[in-house]
């Protein structure tokens, strides 16, 4: 492996280790979930049964907010076709009150 190759792996694994920092859900915080492909309502019970609650929508289309108490289920969203994004509550749009 050249020098030029060795930097450019070393700076995606930076920038993606920053990236899912940033993006992460963390407990208790706002969740953005992105629906991939044809995601839609027809997941949103198996969502609330891993303690997800969803208290509104976002800005992008057919995008959810939810919270979650426990740790978050990522690979279960993954599955059920959304990206999870941690999102700053002023971010979120409206999202009333907390589930």
């Amino acid at each position: 492996m050249t020098r030029v190759t060795g930097v450019c792996v070393q700076t995606a694994l930076l920038c993606s280790v920053l990236l899912s920092a940033i993006f992460w859900p963390r407990t208790g915080e706002p969740v953005l979930l992105v629906p991939l492909g044809g995601a839609g309502l027809s997941s949103l019970g198996v969502l609330a049964d891993e303690g997800l609650a969803v208290v509104g929508t976002g800005r992008s289309p057919r995008s959810l907010i939810v919270y979650h108490a426990k740790p978050f289920p990522i690979l279960a969203v993954l599955q059920n076709g959304f990206l999870p994004l941690a999102a700053p509550p002023g971010l979120c749009g409206d999202t009333g009150a907390r589930g």
